[in-house]
């Protein structure tokens, strides 16, 4: 009975930890009724930091789950066992959200799935592992080979179909079918899960692994709303360099040219009117998804409105279009824009999109650097990597990340 009074305690005291640092934010990344400042960032960290007190002390339900351990009434279970075949099959959900948007960019790194595989005899197995999501993906497929009382761990992201995806305006059930067959004919494992696929307009910004039970950060794929080549984009870019022609030459210069060139970026998307629209960053998927519905860059110019993402994306398309490097910065509850100030330096400095149409360049340049000074800080003292992403593009299309239009 204490130990229940004890909890539920708890849990009222995180939630008014939670309300705390969420009016906090919308103060001031959302209505911004209050100036960034060190006062300001001062009383938003002292919250953050009574948050994270309030989740530790709060039961968290326990561990991660697998999800296929009993038999279920939706699902076929096994055909055979480790009684009869001498395989011990597990088969782990590793995604119950999957972002259409930016499925196609997803890996074995990032999987589905994934099977975790024992050998309980005395001979080698060769065994055939499947998986596709029915009616959107073609089938993944893998052969191993496992020895003797030994184990293996196999992850897998199926390929979808673009069509398929391009197709989805909402968010849509869907069904993970699996399959682990004997390289002899014999059907293993056979079962299937469901999923959701999010609409095309939504990006996910995490996503719960159901067997870890760890948050999976997803911001990196912002990069894919990113595109210098939209012709939107590059009428935009154009009025830019008219406003300083001498100054539009990437990285041939010094830093000054660099931020004059950023400067007359936040410029034109000032003069084509772009107003920052309040939205809260993430909104509900469920705790098994954070999401965010993002706008492209044309998107964002017709409809003269963009949130936090949207200018940050927009903002970047046009860096990046001008052969600058962008970087996209999200920290807990908001997002702005970074740039490398010199070709192949670790510097970089910091612009707040959301002041676009009601402040200064320089104004929205000592906001930024306010917020990424504290959280850079907050990440090094904490050692906690999700205090402040710093996503520089360049890096991002090295590693695959490339704009979806």
């Amino acid at each position: 009975m204490a130990d229940g009074v004890e909890d539920e305690r708890a849990g009222a005291e995180r939630r008014v930890a939670e309300r705390r640092v969420a009016e906090l934010r919308e103060q001031l990344f959302v209505h911004r009724s209050r100036a960034i400042d060190a006062a300001a960032l001062g009383e938003l960290r002292a919250a953050e930091e009574k948050l994270d007190e309030a989740q530790r002390a709060t039961p968290s339900g326990g561990g991660g789950l697998i999800l296929d351990t009993a038999a279920r009434k939706d699902r076929p279970v096994e055909m055979m066992g480790p009684s009869t075949t001498g395989l011990d099959v597990e088969v782990r959900l590793r995604m119950t959200h999957v972002p259409s948007a930016t499925a196609h960019l997803l890996d074995a790194s990032t999987p589905l799935v994934s099977f975790r595989l024992k050998n309980l005899v005395d001979t080698a197995r060769r065994l055939r592992l499947v998986s596709y999501v029915e009616g959107y993906s073609a089938e993944a497929v893998d052969c191993v080979e496992i020895e003797p009382t030994q184990e293996a761990t196999v992850g897998q992201m199926p390929t979808f179909f673009p069509k398929a995806l391009r197709e989805i305006q909402e968010a849509t059930r869907a069904s993970l079918r699996v399959r682990v067959d004997d390289l002899d004919g014999k059907v293993e494992v056979e079962r299937a899960y469901p999923i959701w696929l999010a609409a095309r307009t939504t990006a996910y910004l995490s996503v719960r692994d159901p067997y870890t039970g760890e948050d999976v950060d997803m911001t990196r794929y912002l990069a894919a709303w990113v595109t210098p080549n939209a012709d939107e984009v590059m009428k935009l870019l154009r009025k830019a360099a008219e406003r300083a022609p001498s100054s539009f030459i990437g990285y041939q210069q010094d830093g000054a040219k660099v931020e004059e060139q950023v400067r007359a970026c936040f410029e034109v998307c000032k003069q084509a009117g772009v107003t920052y629209v309040n939205s809260v960053l993430a909104f509900g998927a469920g705790p098994e998804a954070r999401a965010q519905r993002v706008r492209l860059p044309r998107e964002s110019i017709a409809n003269t409105s963009a949130n936090c993402i949207d200018g940050t994306v927009l903002l970047a398309s046009l860096l990046e279009a001008a052969s600058l490097t962008p970087a996209i910065v999200v920290v807990p509850g908001h997002a702005f824009l970074g740039w490398r100030k010199r070709r192949g330096a670790d510097e970089w400095d910091y612009v707040e999109t959301t002041m676009i149409k009601d402040h200064s360049f320089e104004e929205a340049v000592a906001a930024a650097r306010a917020v990424a000074n504290e959280y850079e800080e907050r990440r090094a003292l904490t050692k906690r990597g999700s205090s402040f992403r710093r996503h520089a593009l360049d890096e991002l299309r090295q590693g695959g990340v490339i704009p979806m239009e």
